[in-house]
């Protein structure tokens, strides 16, 4: 679908494609919806690579012993005689473990080149990885991956939204590896499909704007798979919570420039904050940490105005003042909450 909204597709497979269309009216869904998501992606900033400057050599950053894949492995091979589309997982675990190992340098990959991409306060960028998935990262956030496209481990620390393509190669009808993300103790198994994850403070969430992933911790050994529409949230010490209903208004807004909270605590608020803004807060009164907060604000809006506001529907007193950094043209802000 995204080489038909390049038009890149013509001939006997642009045939092929107008007949998967009209097939069925899911099929004609879920293209608008790839198609409006693709129209909203054209506006935002897309991040120039230059391979010669970014690549970053490194070796093998990431320490996992061999045996954690043996215990993975154990474990979904007893999971599976109570659910059955952990067969599913299994399969595509050996795919993902497979890129782990060529990732970690076990096959002779030490010196391969790794790519880093960070995003700063307040930004917003898009990435086009080696095997044409699009990656939107948001404001202070970063991804790794190797330099190669048959490596389709990506490592993120931060908040980005997907669009990943299939497992099978369109031209040469060729299997990829399989795409998989990796978040702390939590390894999100891909094929063709688009979602958004967040893991910041070690706390992870997912959603899934179409088709289906799998999801496994590590430490907790745990599997599930996630519906187009669900929401997940995880922490690598708890594990998976309830899978529920997403809300893609909710969990997408980002990518239009918007910050919205819904029923987070004011402590939780203040941290997302920081991520688009360079403040420091301390807590009077402790009390307030607590308190739950809903609202949106567009990502342009000064601080200071947030702030107020924020404090105003907790029913708290803020102060905010300005400390001179070392640098002399450098000022931070304190927000003290009383």
């Amino acid at each position: 679908m995204i080489r038909v909204l390049k038009n890149e597709v013509g001939g006997e497979e642009l045939k092929d494609f107008m007949k998967w269309l009209e097939k069925s009216e899911r099929n004609r869904e879920r293209f608008e919806k790839i198609r409006k998501l693709w129209d909203l992606l054209g506006s935002v900033k897309v991040l120039k690579v230059d391979h010669e400057k970014n690549y970053v050599m490194v070796r093998s950053k990431i320490r996992m012993e061999k045996a954690k894949g043996v215990l993975v492995a154990r474990y979904l091979m007893s999971f599976i005689k109570r659910r059955f589309y952990v067969l599913g997982a299994l399969l595509l675990l050996f795919g993902c473990l497979y890129a782990f190992f060529k990732f970690y340098g076990i096959f002779n990959l030490q010196n391969q080149n790794y790519v880093e991409f960070k995003v700063g306060r307040g930004e917003i960028s898009k990435v086009i990885l080696p095997d044409s998935t699009i990656v939107v990262l948001n404001s202070s956030s970063r991804i790794v991956y190797l330099s190669q496209q048959i490596s389709r481990v990506v490592y993120l620390d931060g908040e980005a939204y997907f669009i990943v393509r299939s497992n099978r190669d369109a031209h040469t009808d060729d299997y990829l590896a399989t795409f998989c993300v990796k978040t702390g103790e939590i390894t999100t198994i891909v094929s063709g499909t688009s979602f958004n994850i967040k893991y910041r403070d070690r706390n992870y969430s997912l959603y899934v704007d179409t088709g289906s992933v799998i999801v496994i911790n590590d430490r907790k050994k745990q599997a599930l798979r996630v519906f187009e529409g669900e929401f997940v949230t995880a922490s690598d010490k708890e594990g998976f919570r309830e899978v529920s209903e997403g809300r893609r208004e909710l969990h997408l807004m980002w990518m239009k420039g918007e910050i919205v909270f819904e029923r987070m605590k004011l402590i939780e608020v203040l941290k997302e904050l920081q991520n688009y803004y360079d403040f420091d807060f301390v807590f009077v009164r402790a009390d307030l940490a607590g308190r739950e907060i809903s609202g949106k604000f567009k990502r342009d809006t000064p601080i200071d105005k947030i702030l107020k506001a924020v404090a105003f529907s907790v029913g708290a007193d803020i102060e905010i003042v300005s400390i001179k950094e070392k640098n002399d043209n450098y000022l931070k802000l304190l927000v003290k909450i009383k």
